[in-house]
């Protein structure tokens, strides 16, 4: 993301890759073009606009894996969409989004929650 070499559309159209035909708005919300910034920080499916101060070591290394599930899911959902044709369906990504973050939080044997108690309130997880 810091180099700027996502495969996102404006990206791929850069290198050549995909014809100037092809479209290249957003898949997620279909409002503007794809490019990272848009992917991550604009697009209506971005879900962390609330980003809250961390008081512990143990919390940021949370937060982490949940940024790592919400990315790799978002990501993994762009390009069904973009290359297999399969429909975004923003519900779906956000139940994959909580069922990864907690498969790997639960790797940690300090985290103590099942599932059950994850899908409920995953902030008092924390």
């Amino acid at each position: 993301m810091q180099h700027n070499s996502l495969a996102t559309m404006d990206n791929l159209r850069r290198r050549n890759t995909q014809g100037q035909d092809v479209n290249a708005t957003c898949i997620f919300c279909g409002k503007a073009e794809e490019t990272t910034k848009h992917i991550v920080f604009s697009c209506a499916i971005t879900i962390w606009k609330d980003i809250y101060v961390l008081n512990s070591n143990k919390e940021r290394n949370r937060w982490q894996v949940i940024w790592c599930a919400v990315t790799w899911n978002i990501w993994k959902a762009r390009n069904n969409s973009r290359f297999r044709g399969v429909q975004f369906l923003k519900e779906k990504t956000y139940q994959d989004i909580i069922y990864f973050s907690w498969l790997w939080l639960s790797m940690d044997s300090s985290f103590q929650y099942n599932y059950q108690e994850w899908i409920v309130n995953p902030g008092a997880c924390l």
